[in-house]
Protein backbone atom coordinates (compact mmCIF):
# COMPACT_ATOMS: atom_id res chain seq x y z
CA UNK A 1 0.00 0.00 0.00
CA UNK A 2 1.37 3.40 -1.29
CA UNK A 3 0.75 6.24 1.47
CA UNK A 4 1.88 9.41 1.78
CA UNK A 5 2.45 10.05 5.53
CA UNK A 6 0.95 14.12 5.46
CA UNK A 7 -1.89 13.17 4.07
CA UNK A 8 -3.06 12.83 7.73
CA UNK A 9 -6.97 11.85 7.24
CA UNK A 10 -6.30 8.92 4.91
CA UNK A 11 -3.66 7.81 7.48
CA UNK A 12 -5.68 7.79 10.37
CA UNK A 13 -8.12 5.56 7.97
CA UNK A 14 -6.59 3.18 6.42
CA UNK A 15 -4.07 1.59 8.80
CA UNK A 16 -6.77 0.67 11.56
CA UNK A 17 -9.07 -0.78 8.65
CA UNK A 18 -6.31 -3.05 7.77
CA UNK A 19 -5.93 -3.72 11.03
CA UNK A 20 -9.61 -4.58 11.60
CA UNK A 21 -9.69 -7.16 8.62
CA UNK A 22 -6.09 -8.48 9.99
CA UNK A 23 -4.49 -8.43 6.90
CA UNK A 24 -0.78 -7.82 6.41
CA UNK A 25 0.61 -4.85 4.58
CA UNK A 26 3.28 -3.47 3.85
CA UNK A 27 3.24 0.59 3.79
CA UNK A 28 5.25 2.25 1.03
CA UNK A 29 6.01 5.96 1.74
CA UNK A 30 4.79 7.87 -1.44
CA UNK A 31 6.91 9.91 -3.05
CA UNK A 32 5.75 13.29 -2.52
CA UNK A 33 5.21 15.85 -5.02
CA UNK A 34 6.54 19.05 -3.35
CA UNK A 35 10.06 17.30 -2.89
CA UNK A 36 10.59 15.96 -6.84
CA UNK A 37 13.64 17.41 -8.83
CA UNK A 38 12.86 19.44 -11.55
CA UNK A 39 16.16 17.81 -13.27
CA UNK A 40 14.98 14.36 -12.40
CA UNK A 41 11.20 15.16 -13.83
CA UNK A 42 13.29 16.55 -17.04
CA UNK A 43 14.73 13.94 -17.25
CA UNK A 44 12.24 11.36 -16.56
CA UNK A 45 9.98 12.88 -19.43
CA UNK A 46 10.72 13.02 -22.78
CA UNK A 47 9.28 16.05 -25.19
CA UNK A 48 7.14 13.43 -27.65
CA UNK A 49 5.18 12.27 -24.23
CA UNK A 50 4.42 15.77 -21.91
CA UNK A 51 0.64 16.41 -21.94
CA UNK A 52 -1.22 18.84 -20.09
CA UNK A 53 -1.89 16.14 -17.06
CA UNK A 54 1.72 15.33 -16.67
CA UNK A 55 1.53 17.37 -13.12
CA UNK A 56 4.52 16.76 -10.74
CA UNK A 57 1.54 14.80 -9.00
CA UNK A 58 1.26 12.48 -11.58
CA UNK A 59 5.03 12.02 -11.38
CA UNK A 60 5.07 11.70 -7.90
CA UNK A 61 1.85 9.14 -8.38
CA UNK A 62 4.22 6.66 -10.88
CA UNK A 63 7.09 7.33 -9.01
CA UNK A 64 5.49 5.78 -5.66
CA UNK A 65 3.94 2.87 -8.05
CA UNK A 66 7.52 1.95 -9.00
CA UNK A 67 8.69 2.02 -5.26
CA UNK A 68 5.85 -0.30 -4.56
CA UNK A 69 6.43 -2.67 -7.30
CA UNK A 70 10.40 -2.60 -6.27
CA UNK A 71 9.43 -3.76 -3.07
CA UNK A 72 7.10 -6.86 -4.00
CA UNK A 73 9.64 -8.05 -6.13
CA UNK A 74 12.01 -8.41 -3.29
CA UNK A 75 9.48 -10.60 -1.61
CA UNK A 76 8.92 -14.55 -2.17
CA UNK A 77 5.08 -14.27 -3.34
CA UNK A 78 4.23 -14.52 -6.81
CA UNK A 79 1.46 -12.61 -6.34
CA UNK A 80 0.65 -9.09 -4.80
CA UNK A 81 -2.39 -7.42 -3.81
CA UNK A 82 -1.99 -4.01 -4.75
CA UNK A 83 -5.00 -1.04 -2.71
CA UNK A 84 -4.86 2.21 -2.39
CA UNK A 85 -5.43 4.49 0.83
CA UNK A 86 -8.77 5.16 0.44
CA UNK A 87 -10.16 1.75 -0.08
CA UNK A 88 -13.23 0.09 1.95
CA UNK A 89 -12.56 -3.24 1.35
CA UNK A 90 -15.16 -6.15 2.47
CA UNK A 91 -15.40 -7.72 5.39
CA UNK A 92 -14.26 -11.75 3.68
CA UNK A 93 -11.31 -9.83 1.72
CA UNK A 94 -8.98 -12.56 3.25
CA UNK A 95 -10.76 -15.22 2.02
CA UNK A 96 -11.06 -14.04 -1.15
CA UNK A 97 -7.77 -13.32 -2.04
CA UNK A 98 -7.23 -17.16 -1.40
CA UNK A 99 -9.43 -18.14 -3.04
CA UNK A 100 -7.65 -15.50 -6.08
CA UNK A 101 -4.25 -17.04 -5.21
CA UNK A 102 -5.36 -19.96 -5.93
CA UNK A 103 -6.98 -18.87 -9.44
CA UNK A 104 -5.20 -16.21 -10.97
CA UNK A 105 -3.09 -18.09 -14.08
CA UNK A 106 0.18 -16.78 -15.55
CA UNK A 107 0.74 -13.22 -16.84
CA UNK A 108 -3.03 -12.04 -15.49
CA UNK A 109 -4.69 -9.52 -13.99
CA UNK A 110 -7.29 -9.61 -11.77
CA UNK A 111 -9.51 -6.28 -10.76
CA UNK A 112 -11.26 -5.91 -7.59
CA UNK A 113 -11.66 -2.36 -8.28
CA UNK A 114 -13.10 -1.48 -12.03
CA UNK A 115 -15.37 1.13 -13.42
CA UNK A 116 -15.66 2.69 -17.05
CA UNK A 117 -13.65 5.36 -17.51
CA UNK A 118 -16.40 7.66 -18.57
CA UNK A 119 -20.10 7.33 -19.21
CA UNK A 120 -19.89 6.47 -22.76
CA UNK A 121 -18.43 3.06 -22.10
CA UNK A 122 -20.76 -0.18 -21.90
CA UNK A 123 -18.52 -3.33 -21.11
CA UNK A 124 -19.47 -6.59 -21.74
CA UNK A 125 -19.10 -9.29 -19.67
CA UNK A 126 -19.21 -12.73 -20.90
CA UNK A 127 -20.79 -15.43 -19.17
CA UNK A 128 -18.46 -18.19 -20.75
CA UNK A 129 -15.74 -19.36 -18.52
CA UNK A 130 -16.81 -17.66 -15.61
CA UNK A 131 -15.35 -19.31 -12.25
CA UNK A 132 -17.97 -19.71 -9.01
CA UNK A 133 -16.13 -18.54 -5.87
CA UNK A 134 -17.38 -18.21 -2.12
CA UNK A 135 -18.67 -14.44 -2.79
CA UNK A 136 -18.76 -14.06 -6.34
CA UNK A 137 -17.13 -15.32 -9.52
CA UNK A 138 -14.26 -14.27 -11.57
CA UNK A 139 -15.31 -13.41 -14.93
CA UNK A 140 -13.63 -12.18 -18.54
CA UNK A 141 -14.63 -8.74 -20.05
CA UNK A 142 -15.53 -8.72 -23.40
CA UNK A 143 -12.94 -5.68 -23.44
CA UNK A 144 -10.23 -3.94 -21.59
CA UNK A 145 -10.40 -0.42 -23.59
CA UNK A 146 -12.43 1.75 -21.17
CA UNK A 147 -11.75 0.03 -17.42
CA UNK A 148 -10.18 1.76 -15.11
CA UNK A 149 -9.66 1.41 -11.86
CA UNK A 150 -6.25 1.04 -9.24
CA UNK A 151 -8.10 0.64 -6.09
CA UNK A 152 -7.40 -2.72 -5.37
CA UNK A 153 -6.12 -5.50 -7.81
CA UNK A 154 -3.59 -8.34 -8.02
CA UNK A 155 -0.96 -9.67 -10.53
CA UNK A 156 2.36 -11.09 -10.81
CA UNK A 157 6.22 -10.24 -10.58
CA UNK A 158 6.41 -10.21 -14.16
CA UNK A 159 3.93 -7.34 -14.44
CA UNK A 160 5.78 -5.12 -11.98
CA UNK A 161 8.96 -5.63 -14.00
CA UNK A 162 7.33 -4.53 -16.88
CA UNK A 163 5.43 -1.44 -15.58
CA UNK A 164 9.21 -0.52 -14.02
CA UNK A 165 11.23 -1.18 -17.49
CA UNK A 166 7.68 0.77 -18.94
CA UNK A 167 8.56 3.74 -17.49
CA UNK A 168 12.16 3.73 -18.38
CA UNK A 169 10.73 4.19 -22.12
CA UNK A 170 10.03 7.29 -20.22
CA UNK A 171 6.02 6.71 -21.12
CA UNK A 172 4.33 8.02 -17.62
CA UNK A 173 0.98 6.06 -17.64
CA UNK A 174 -2.02 6.55 -14.85
CA UNK A 175 -1.47 3.85 -12.37
CA UNK A 176 -5.31 2.18 -14.07
CA UNK A 177 -4.03 2.42 -17.63
CA UNK A 178 -4.77 -1.03 -18.48
CA UNK A 179 -5.73 -0.43 -22.20
CA UNK A 180 -2.00 0.95 -22.09
CA UNK A 181 -0.53 -2.38 -20.36
CA UNK A 182 -2.13 -4.91 -22.50
CA UNK A 183 -0.78 -3.24 -25.16
CA UNK A 184 2.47 -2.85 -24.05
CA UNK A 185 2.30 -6.55 -22.89
CA UNK A 186 2.22 -6.48 -19.26
CA UNK A 187 0.06 -8.62 -19.06
CA UNK A 188 -2.25 -11.21 -21.61
CA UNK A 189 -5.19 -11.63 -19.69
CA UNK A 190 -7.85 -9.91 -17.54
CA UNK A 191 -10.35 -10.75 -15.26
CA UNK A 192 -13.14 -9.23 -13.27
CA UNK A 193 -14.29 -9.95 -9.40
CA UNK A 194 -18.17 -9.57 -9.73
CA UNK A 195 -19.86 -8.19 -8.19
CA UNK A 196 -17.95 -5.38 -7.43
CA UNK A 197 -17.44 -5.83 -3.58
CA UNK A 198 -14.87 -2.64 -3.02
CA UNK A 199 -16.08 1.00 -1.87
CA UNK A 200 -14.28 3.80 -1.33
CA UNK A 201 -13.82 6.71 1.78
CA UNK A 202 -15.18 10.06 0.13
CA UNK A 203 -12.00 12.06 0.29
CA UNK A 204 -10.66 14.99 -1.66
CA UNK A 205 -9.06 12.95 -4.72
CA UNK A 206 -5.54 13.39 -5.00
CA UNK A 207 -5.85 14.84 -8.49
CA UNK A 208 -6.93 17.70 -10.09
CA UNK A 209 -6.58 18.38 -14.02
CA UNK A 210 -8.65 21.17 -14.77
CA UNK A 211 -7.79 24.56 -15.65
CA UNK A 212 -10.19 25.83 -12.61
CA UNK A 213 -8.15 23.63 -9.88
CA UNK A 214 -7.61 26.80 -7.62
CA UNK A 215 -10.53 27.90 -7.50
CA UNK A 216 -11.90 24.66 -6.67
CA UNK A 217 -9.62 24.24 -4.23
CA UNK A 218 -10.49 27.48 -2.48
CA UNK A 219 -14.07 26.35 -2.96
CA UNK A 220 -13.58 23.22 -1.34
CA UNK A 221 -12.34 24.14 1.67
CA UNK A 222 -16.15 25.68 2.11
CA UNK A 223 -18.05 22.65 4.11
CA UNK A 224 -20.94 22.79 1.97
CA UNK A 225 -19.19 23.10 -1.45
CA UNK A 226 -16.66 20.11 -0.35
CA UNK A 227 -19.72 18.21 0.68
CA UNK A 228 -21.28 19.02 -3.26
CA UNK A 229 -17.79 17.52 -4.12
CA UNK A 230 -17.40 14.60 -2.48
CA UNK A 231 -21.35 14.02 -3.44
CA UNK A 232 -20.57 14.57 -7.36
CA UNK A 233 -17.77 12.23 -7.34
CA UNK A 234 -19.43 9.52 -5.26
CA UNK A 235 -22.60 9.64 -8.06
CA UNK A 236 -20.17 9.61 -10.63
CA UNK A 237 -18.33 6.68 -9.28
CA UNK A 238 -21.80 4.77 -8.83
CA UNK A 239 -22.85 5.27 -12.30
CA UNK A 240 -19.87 4.35 -14.01
CA UNK A 241 -19.41 1.45 -11.88
CA UNK A 242 -22.73 -0.01 -13.17
CA UNK A 243 -21.88 -0.08 -17.28
CA UNK A 244 -21.16 -3.12 -17.14
CA UNK A 245 -23.42 -6.39 -18.40
CA UNK A 246 -23.59 -10.03 -19.25
CA UNK A 247 -23.00 -11.20 -22.25
CA UNK A 248 -23.22 -15.05 -24.13
CA UNK A 249 -20.30 -14.42 -26.14
CA UNK A 250 -16.95 -15.51 -25.55
CA UNK A 251 -14.23 -12.69 -24.40
CA UNK A 252 -11.15 -12.69 -26.53
CA UNK A 253 -9.11 -12.95 -23.71
CA UNK A 254 -10.26 -16.40 -22.75
CA UNK A 255 -8.31 -18.30 -25.99
CA UNK A 256 -5.55 -16.88 -24.09
CA UNK A 257 -5.16 -18.90 -21.31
Amino acid sequence: MILLKKANERVRYIIPHLKKLNLEYQIIDAVDKDELNEDYIERMISKEHVFAFYSRKKIASVLSRIKAFQAFLSQNSNYGFFIEDDVILPRFIKELLDEIEKEIKEDEVILLDYRTASIKYKIGLSKKDTKKLKFGMLVYPMQIDGIVGSGAYVVNKKFAEKFINLNREKIIPFSDSWSLFYEKGLFNSVRLFYPNVVEFKPFKSTFEYTKYKKIRNILSSFFLFDMILKLRRKIFINIVRKNFYFVDEKSPFIKMN
